[in-house]
């Protein structure tokens, strides 16, 4: 695992949260979501992290991560609005491009596989472990780790959310969707009237990658598509369901059956807190990471 880096997806503006959210800490030492994930990734080998930030925050992430920065080598790439192909250049835009645009900000920081994770989600020392297993294993391959549905939505609201088609243990489709919730028991996306079961396989962007996969993103296929580019975000779940539809590459999904935690609106920071306390108080965190 030690040649492996963690690739921090920590760009984001917060515009439902309402702030920094990836700057927001729990727990007794008052650490970060990311943090946790970054002590698990520690202690299992991992000793280089890349976080993809807006320029304007890094004395924010600077001043958050320096206590880490003796146990891990961690760097920042910036997300910028004019970091695109020469062709695509003359585009006005005023919002991040998408986490498949964070990912591919990156690109030049990653020369060995890597391993994505959002800054604002909570995934849990198992679900890193069953990453690590699936890594030990078959260092070669890609890999997705995917949640039950049911177990990855909060009670505060609608969320986004790429739902897998799964062939044996190989991804053969992942489809975004930006407003599913659970509702009286009832998942479903809003107003398209799609319902789910609750035990489908989702992506919350826990990704386990060969750096020649930031060769394949094709940045010119998401301009096509025809979208509202100005508000459009290029998203990783699509990126790479368009490599898999032509042939590109292969992906392994490792199902996990841990819940989630994490914060897309402000209501859900006292279930992420519930959930920091408990690992805490379990023994499986320290109360002072670093």
């Amino acid at each position: 695992m030690n040649s492996v880096s963690i690739l921090v997806l920590a760009a984001g503006f917060g515009s439902r949260f309402g702030g920094l959210k990836q700057l927001m800490t729990f727990g007794p030492g008052r650490h970060a979501i990311l943090e946790y994930s970054l002590f698990d990734a520690h202690r299992l080998g991992i000793q280089h992290a890349v976080c993809v930030i807006q320029e304007i925050h890094r004395n924010f992430f600077n001043q958050l991560l320096a206590p880490l920065m003796e146990f891990i080598e961690i760097e920042f790439a910036y997300q910028r609005l004019d970091d695109v192909p020469v062709e695509f250049s003359n585009f006005h835009r005023t919002k991040p491009w998408g986490t498949a645009h964070a990912v591919y900000s990156a690109r030049n920081y990653l020369p060995a596989p890597f391993i994505t994770i959002n800054a604002d989600d909570f995934y849990g020392r198992q679900a890193w472990e069953q990453m690590a297993n699936f890594i030990e294993k078959t260092p070669s391959k890609n890999a997705l780790l995917a949640f039950r549905l049911d177990r990855t939505l909060p009670s505060s609201g609608p969320v986004a959310r790429g739902i897998c088609r799964v062939n044996g243990n190989h991804l053969v489709r992942i489809e975004e969707f930006s407003n599913i919730a659970c509702v009286n028991g009832s998942i479903h996306v809003q107003n398209q009237g799609r319902h789910f079961v609750g035990d489908e396989p989702t992506s919350l962007n826990f990704w386990y990658l060969q750096p020649e996969i930031l060769q394949k993103m094709d940045f010119g296929r998401f301009f096509a598509d025809g979208m509202n580019l100005a508000e459009a975000e290029w998203m990783l779940p699509v990126a790479i369901q368009n490599i898999l539809d032509e042939g590109k590459i292969d992906i392994t999904v490792v199902n996990t059956q841990s819940h989630w935690a994490g914060i897309t609106h402000s209501s859900d920071i006292e279930e992420v807190a519930r959930r920091v306390e408990s690992a805490t108080l379990s023994g499986v965190y320290p109360k002072v990471l670093w």
